[in-house]
């Protein structure tokens, strides 16, 4: 936060900077960017660092458990670690309340220690079965007795795979323009062999069409999305819900983004005509040599000669 909003010349001012340190360890650097109507200087970047001391958090801090079947468990480890380990105590360890897969976790924790050095761990396992087909994530939370670091934060994510696969997984549009539409198209697949049907998709935004698709059960099949380029924001980030008959996948979401081109502004264009000549440059190093050199001396002297004997026979003629 800036202390004022103008500087006068010869004054000062000053920048008040401030830095979350949550979830956050080791030597952080960032920029700022100070923009100012200096034509000197238009913008100043200044860099902030700092050293975090860790007192406990768990490495990594997520974890991705891959793509997982629907009849597959898998674990990962977290590992604790910082200066206060020796004394950290971890408790009530939870899926937050609003997961709907907090029945598919379980987890054990590891305390060993040998001599003088403490192992503290956490192995977290997830069961595929207990979660619908698609991606999740979701978060753990651990209660610890340090009061400067209360409590930590894990990130569990992953994708249980069902009977239909979407291709690709997620729809990027990229850079859409002004005036122009555009179309994507997702392809729908069963993994099992087994013909299923599209009941519905839908999207949300009004800026998206989807084209009619084929009623009839098949064992693969294709949409085409349609964006029109009449929105009213510059970025969108939205998903193609997809119904199906395929009893254990029924569902099928895919994310969609996109955001507008951003056009340059065009630069005014200039009427030669009304352009102001500008005077013939001299070369001085030219006009130096020039001025140095005998013969161009010489010249000059003949020619002031001339001028005063044409002068001198005016006069006697007078």
């Amino acid at each position: 936060m800036a202390s004022a909003k103008e500087i006068p010349p010869g004054g000062e001012g000053k920048i008040d900077v401030s830095f979350k340190t949550e979830r956050r360890k080791g030597v952080n650097r960032k920029q700022i960017t100070i923009t100012t109507n200096d034509p000197e200087s238009p913008r100043i970047q200044i860099e902030v660092i700092a050293d975090l001391e860790e007192l406990l958090a768990a490495s990594p801090n997520r974890q991705w458990f891959g793509q997982m079947k629907q009849d597959e468990t898998v674990t990962r480890p977290f590992v604790f670690e910082g200066k206060l380990l020796g004394e950290a105590q971890l408790s009530n360890i939870r899926i937050k309340e609003d997961s709907p897969n907090r029945n598919a976790y379980t987890w054990k924790l590891k305390d060993t220690t040998t001599g003088e050095t403490r192992e503290l761990s956490l192995d977290v396992t997830v069961d595929a079965t207990k979660i619908q087909p698609g991606r999740f994530t979701d978060i753990m939370l651990i209660t610890t007795n340090l009061e400067k670091s209360p409590e930590i934060q894990l990130n569990l994510s992953g994708e249980v795979m069902g009977p239909i696969a979407a291709t690709p997984q997620r729809l990027y549009f990229g850079q859409f323009e002004v005036n122009k539409e555009m179309e994507k198209t997702i392809t729908l697949t069963s993994n099992t062999g087994q013909p299923f049907k599209i009941i519905n998709a839908s999207i949300d935004e009004k800026e998206f069409k989807i084209d009619p698709w084929k009623r009839d059960a098949a064992i693969e099949h294709t949409l085409k999305i349609r964006l029109f380029t009449d929105v009213p924001t510059d970025r969108i980030r939205t998903s193609l819900n997809i119904t199906t008959d395929m009893g254990a996948q029924p569902n099928v979401q895919v994310e969609i983004h996109a955001y507008q081109q951003r056009s340059r502004p065009e630069q005014a264009k200039t009427d030669p005509s009304t352009m102001q000549k500008e005077p013939p440059k001299t070369n001085a190093s030219a006009m130096r040599k020039e001025l140095l050199n005998p013969r161009s001396q010489m010249s000059s002297s003949k020619a002031a000669a001339s001028i005063d004997t044409e002068k001198n026979k005016r006069k006697k003629t007078d």
